[in-house]
């Protein structure tokens, strides 16, 4: 059996008589001792005779040496003094070097995003592409201290308050954007109504001298009367402009809540795939208040809608048509397919909606007519995939937003949009008490409270209905009560 070798450097406990008794090693060679009680503390001993203090530590696997001094010079309480001394500096240092050496491994705030897109957001969410956009736009755009991206920089160094200066820009700059495109109304409007008083003066002059004959008078009051309406029109858009309740303090709102919500969502998928283990610094931030659109059509504003359908023909009447009578999307209208109609059980499959489901819609007889005369139309000319063919890139029309101001115009729609035809419609069937869970599957909605949103702001008729039925019970209830006739 192999006897164990001895230690190249033995350990002693050090003090003065023991380093005095150490023998001295061969010329041209040394000798070193360890202390038993300090870590690192060495004595080394030359054949001439020199005694002198040494701390070794290994840091990140290499020896790192550092020389405390001759032995006549310090004691041995003063060299293990010395000794403590280095080995927490070299401590230090090495966790120093942890600290840059992780820090660089930290991700910027570009990277988990990239992470986010590729690992989440393109399996699980239809509108990645304007994430992208959104994130070039307000968060690569957005600089500290006029330097350095906030997407270059390490999410470990973003603080909160960097966080919440995001935050406050956003809105800002949708405060300024909103008050410059209501300035440039202010302004046209402005020129409109001093173009109008400048041809009512010459109208009413001319007037006033007497036309030439009386074709000429009949004209000119025709003239007239287009004009004073076209100054009331104008007249009504100034106050509008005007009044404060156009709410130019809640502009902005909207995308710096939607940017704050997906930086923390960003961050806190970087957490899941484990990318970045710290704090999430857009946690704790208070959203803006949001003023949800509660627009819909009127019995009124419906039937003049449906009086300038009739008179239109073509893609626009077809759009709008199908919008207002399905329910369906905007984006899934006009990117309609001839594959998803099915002839035989009359119905229309959305591959995948919004939230990332299929959906089945029945379609009634006005739709079927609708399709039917475009698939005739189609077959006659030259075959395309989309029932709204267009010219662009995506092969089919996009957004028809002339055609559609100008039905808004006529019908007299005023702060309408397409989507909220959709809404219209949940609205009608809400208000004429339609089972919820049938409203929910009309509309493709993945939650009820969505369903449920629609309904709060739709059966103001239905409360006041409860609301009178609860007063006559109380009355009923009053009248029917005993009355105390002992009034001794």
């Amino acid at each position: 059996m192999n006897s164990p070798k001895p230690d190249k450097y033995p350990k002693i406990n050090f003090s003065k008589r023991t380093i005095e008794s150490l023998p001295l090693p061969p010329k041209g060679r040394r000798a070193r001792y360890y202390d038993e009680k300090t870590n690192g503390l060495l004595i080394q001993i030359t054949g001439s005779g020199a005694r002198t203090y040494w701390v070794r530590k290994k840091v990140d696997g290499i020896s790192q040496w550092e020389r405390i001094g001759d032995v006549s010079i310090f004691s041995v309480e003063q060299a293990r003094m010395r000794a403590y001394e280095i080995n927490g500096r070299l401590a230090d240092r090495k966790c120093k070097d942890i600290r840059t050496k992780t820090l660089r491994e930290e991700p910027t705030l570009q990277t988990l995003f990239d992470e986010y897109i590729e690992r989440h957001a393109k399996e699980n969410r239809k509108t990645w592409k304007d994430m992208e956009a959104n994130f070039k736009r307000y968060v690569v755009n957005f600089h500290i201290s006029g330097r350095r991206s906030l997407a270059s920089l390490k999410v470990c160094d973003i603080t909160s308050g960097m966080a919440h200066d995001l935050h406050k820009k956003l809105k800002h700059d949708g405060q300024s954007r909103a008050q410059a495109k209501n300035t440039i109304w202010l302004q046209t409007q402005n020129k409109r109504l001093a173009w109008i008083e400048k041809q009512l003066s010459k109208i009413n002059k001319e007037l006033d001298e007497g036309p030439s004959n009386f074709a000429r008078s009949e004209k000119l009051q025709e003239r007239k009367t287009n004009l004073l309406n076209w100054k009331e029109k104008a007249e009504l858009k100034l106050q509008e402009l005007n009044s404060p309740k156009t709410k130019l303090d809640r502009q902005g709102s909207y995308s710096a809540n939607r940017t704050i919500q997906l930086l923390k969502a960003v961050v806190n998928c970087g957490k899941k795939f484990k990318s970045y283990t710290g704090d999430n610094p857009f946690d704790g931030i208070t959203l803006y208040k949001e003023e949800k659109r509660k627009r819909f059509l009127t019995d009124n504003e419906a039937a003049r809608l449906f009086d300038v359908l009739d008179k239109l023909k073509g893609d626009t009447r077809d759009i709008i048509t199908l919008l207002l009578l399905t329910g369906a999307r905007k984006s899934n209208v006009l990117s309609l397919r001839w594959e998803e109609i099915c002839w035989d059980t009359q119905t229309w499959t959305i591959p995948e909606t919004k939230n990332g489901e299929s959906q089945t819609i029945p379609l009634g007889p006005e739709e079927r007519t609708i399709l039917l005369a475009r698939w005739n139309t189609a077959s006659q000319a030259k075959m395309s995939e989309y029932v709204f063919p267009g010219n662009g890139a995506t092969g089919h029309i996009v957004f028809p937003r002339r055609s559609w101001v100008s039905v808004c115009r006529q019908a007299n729609l005023k702060n309408f949009t397409m989507h909220d035809l959709r809404r219209s419609l949940a609205a009608k069937m809400a208000s004429s008490n339609v089972n919820i869970a049938i409203v929910k599957g009309v509309m493709g909605h993945k939650d009820i409270k969505t369903t449920l949103s629609v309904y709060a702001h739709t059966t103001q008729s239905a409360q006041l209905e409860a609301r009178l039925a609860a007063h006559d019970a109380w009355r009923e209830s009053n009248k029917n009560r005993p009355r105390n006739t002992n009034t001794g």
